[in-house]
């Protein structure tokens, strides 16, 4: 079990790494191979929902924020992105209603703030 925690915190690392260097394809990937083993890990499903949104995968990437947040739903950070990604979908309501609920958890969340203003 260590031993999977471990590798899990390795390819969660690694898949960070490429989003930041912009191989979005690649840690989707490699981060749909770790959900395969772990499908209820909410950091693997917001990464991949980060890498989807990059790739234009806008339905996807919501549907992976959401999962993400149906595991671990006090994430304002995700709720924020899951905010924006709404605001793509002109979908204000929801988008409204995600920046409100990150800021119940986070009420200074900057981000958060200012979409809320832009929503």
């Amino acid at each position: 079990m260590a031993k999977d925690v471990s590798d899990e915190n390795v390819l969660l690392r690694d898949a960070a790494g490429l989003l930041r260097r912009g191989s979005h394809a690649e840690a989707a990937r490699l981060l749909q191979s770790l959900l395969k083993r772990q499908p209820r890990n909410p950091d693997a499903l917001q990464l991949l929902g980060l890498a989807q949104k990059h790739l234009g995968e806008l339905d996807n990437a919501q549907r992976s924020m959401m999962a993400s947040l149906a595991l671990y739903p006090t994430q304002p950070h995700v709720l924020n992105i899951l905010g924006g990604l709404f605001l793509r979908l002109n979908q204000h309501h929801n988008a409204r209603q995600c920046f409100q609920k990150a800021l119940e958890f986070d009420s200074a969340n900057k981000d958060a703030l200012r979409n809320l203003a832009l929503a």
